[in-house]
């Protein structure tokens, strides 16, 4: 397979859940424009986007009347390569979430930036991490690091969380079905 070039500009997708008891959730990506270049077998794909996000969810009637509203916007690029089956032998690139406005039932949401990391190779997965923060104040990170075999599919990977507000738990797991769990005080 060969793609050289996926180009969308301005595009929407929209998806409406309807509730058995009436209530909905309408979620909203506009203003879409996706670059998704080289994408075949054995290439170094490159996929860039930017978009605005949007949601509203309405509760069914009686049981508030209070909408929650949100919207966000969306950007981000990545860098993959491909092997042969068009799997990823490793892949860089982050994206990042940024509410702009919320209220109602989603107003806890107000001013949340949401960044997702991503940096592996065929044997090292260097950082896959998902951080949080509001007024510039972290307000938690989740993140896998480790060694790995994509080969083989095995993998050593640690998995640990930090919150400014608590201690910092780490997850290790090996191959595909053994664990173990530590946690370690963090200082503020």
């Amino acid at each position: 397979m060969d793609i050289g070039r996926i180009t969308v500009t301005n595009g929407v997708l929209r998806l409406l859940r309807l509730a058995p008891d009436g209530g909905s959730q309408l979620s909203e990506i506009s203003a879409l424009d996706l670059d998704l270049e080289e994408l075949g077998n054995e290439k170094e794909a490159k996929l860039a986007f930017r978009a605005t996000a949007a949601h509203t969810a309405t509760p069914a009637s009686g049981l508030t009347n209070v909408q929650g509203r949100l919207q966000a916007a969306l950007a981000g690029a990545f860098t993959a390569t491909l092997d042969k089956r068009l799997r990823a032998t490793s892949a860089r690139g982050d994206a990042r979430l940024t509410v702009a406005q919320s209220t109602g039932t989603l107003s806890d949401l107000a001013g949340l930036v949401g960044t997702l990391a991503c940096d592996f190779s065929a044997n090292e997965v260097r950082d896959v991490s998902a951080r949080f923060e509001r007024a510039g104040q972290s307000l938690g990170v989740i993140r896998v690091r480790g060694p790995m075999d994509l080969a083989r599919s095995e993998a050593r990977l640690s998995l640990g969380s930090m919150s400014p507000r608590s201690t910092a738990t780490c997850w290790t797991w090996w191959g595909r079905h053994s664990a173990s769990i530590s946690s370690t005080p963090r200082s503020t």
